[in-house]
């Protein structure tokens, strides 16, 4: 490689850096300014919510996570009418959730979904912000 290509290079790598750092940088305002919008708006545990000033509309969607517990999954399968059921078996030992079905079970028999719940986590997942200029009509 001669000189000037490996100034040319160097060049380009040092850019690229800069803009990767500013990157971070800008990520982390963001979050920032999320957290406060948030402060202000709240937002559901689950699902979106919208809030408009006139001039802007801020839509938050709080994302619940859900994984299945195998030990307390095998407890309790048996007691669980297959029609009922809210688990999904993938492989032997993997087992996931149909969400549709955990919401009719928790409407029509919240006592079995609360039994069911014993065999899934709840782990908040990151809210969304997103701030849109609102329509003017």
């Amino acid at each position: 490689m001669d000189q000037e290509m490996s100034h040319r290079l160097h060049a380009l790598c040092e850019e690229k850096r800069e803009l990767r750092l500013r990157r971070a940088t800008i990520e982390t305002q963001e979050a920032v300014l999320d957290n406060e919008i948030l402060k202000l708006v709240g937002n559901r545990r689950e699902g979106s919510q919208t809030i408009t000033n006139g001039v802007f509309r801020v839509v938050t969607k709080g994302v619940m996570n859900r994984t299945v517990l195998p030990e307390e999954y095998h407890a309790i399968i048996n007691d669980i009418p297959a029609e009922l059921s809210p688990f999904k078996v993938e492989t032997k030992e993997v087992y996931s959730i149909d969400l549709k079905q955990l919401r009719a079970l928790e409407n029509a028999n919240p006592q079995l979904h609360k039994y069911c719940c014993r065999a899934i986590r709840e782990k908040p997942g990151k809210v969304n912000v997103k701030v849109e200029v609102a329509d003017a009509g």
